[in-house]
């Protein structure tokens, strides 16, 4: 995923949202745009996004 924001200023904002966030992806700033990654979904990882949607879920 390019995140490529239209103001350059607010690329650390974006950076630091996505980092707050917990979502378990690491953004990469190159001063123009951000990337993020997305791995491979694994079993362990399918199940942690399980119950946090259940709790999400819960709250709301």
């Amino acid at each position: 995923i390019i995140i490529q924001p239209w103001e350059k200023s607010m690329l650390k904002v974006v950076e630091k949202a996505l980092l707050d966030s917990d979502v378990g992806i690491t953004p990469e700033n190159n001063g123009e745009l951000i990337r993020l990654g997305i791995p491979p979904l694994t079993e362990e990882r399918r199940k942690l996004l399980v119950k946090q949607t259940k709790q999400e879920a819960e709250d709301a």
